[in-house]
């Protein structure tokens, strides 16, 4: 993997189950292939996209200068990110409440 090639799209943010996003648009980047794990997604598909902060590469290429940026994240296949289905909406809601449950009030 010495000659990465990485992909950013923007998607327009429908509903956040986590993090703090500060606009309605987020760019995601994820590599392209030649076993990178990266995501090809196809323009017009809904996604539910679970991200990262940091690249996924940062162990394999560190002189490498990946973007770090404000409403930006990494994600790979790993982390889940699919296309749109109401079954993994539904899953997250219930783990979103669960963890309301588990946070005392103050």
């Amino acid at each position: 993997m010495r000659n990465m090639t990485i992909a950013r799209y923007d998607f327009l943010v429908q509903e956040i189950y986590k993090g703090k996003i500060t606009t309605d648009t987020l760019k995601v980047y994820t590599g392209i292939g030649g076993g990178d794990c990266g995501v090809r997604f196809q323009i017009g598909k809904k996604y539910i996209i679970y991200g990262e902060n940091e690249t996924y590469f940062r162990h394999i290429n560190s002189n490498f200068k990946f973007p770090k940026e404000k409403n930006a994240f990494w994600t790979y296949n790993c982390l889940r990110t699919t296309t749109y289905y109401q079954n993994e909406i539904t899953e997250i809601e219930k783990f979103a409440q669960k963890q309301k449950r588990k946070i005392p009030d103050k």
